[in-house]
């Protein structure tokens, strides 16, 4: 028998033929079935508009928008039915909207209306307060002290003034951060001379009373 293959230096017997007729196969590796070869196509036809199901639903409910708002209704009496009735516009009194009312409305203000501007600023009441008795008064530091803490003022003391200086009564007070508590101090006595300066009202506020405050 001839061999065929010139690199083959043996000339072909019944094992060569044999061993031609067969095809190699393993024999540690099962065939896969067919089921598990097409499930994961399966999966996907499945799970794919499942999936876009989910996202359409999503994407509408967040780009629907506000639902638009509904009139307020009210029971009337005759038939038993319901009426509706729209809800003033902001801003717009139910007399507006009406087009009557009980009265006829004026813009005049009331009397239990205040300005805001009348009322006053933030008062630091335990600022340091002294009440000075220039007058040869006996008693008028203290008297005026009781007015003060009265109307709240928490740190005052009360004292006799023995300089010539100044000739009326005055009120001193250190810097312009307690000019709020000096103008109310001196609009509860009754003192219109207030002055800015640190050197005379060094601590805080001093009301220096002369004749005149008594007199």
């Amino acid at each position: 028998m001839s061999n065929p293959d010139p690199s083959y230096p043996y000339d072909e017997d019944e094992f060569d033929t044999l061993g031609a007729e067969r095809t190699p196969e393993g024999v540690h590796r099962a065939r896969v079935p067919w089921w598990r070869q097409a499930l994961p196509f399966l999966v996907v036809l499945v799970l794919a508009p499942l999936l876009a199901f989910v996202v359409v639903q999503a994407v509408s409910r967040d780009t629907g928008g506000d639902p638009e708002p509904t009139a307020s209704v009210s029971s009337s009496e005759t038939g038993g039915e319901t009426e509706p009735t729209e809800e003033p516009a902001e801003g717009e009194s139910e007399t507006d909207a009406d087009g009557a009312g009980d009265g006829d409305a004026t813009d005049e203000p009331t009397d239990d209306e205040t300005d805001p501007t009348d009322e006053p600023a933030d008062l630091d009441f335990g600022t340091a307060v002294w009440v000075l008795n220039g007058a040869g008064v006996g008693g008028l530091a203290g008297e005026n002290q009781g007015v003060l803490a009265a109307a709240g003022w928490t740190n005052v003391v009360a004292d006799d003034y023995a300089y010539s200086q100044p000739a009326t009564t005055t009120i001193y007070y250190r810097d312009a951060q307690i000019a709020a508590e000096a103008e109310a101090i001196g609009a509860e006595l009754g003192i219109t001379d207030l002055v800015e300066d640190a050197a005379a009202a060094p601590n805080g506020i001093y009301v220096v009373l002369r004749p005149d405050f008594v007199g």
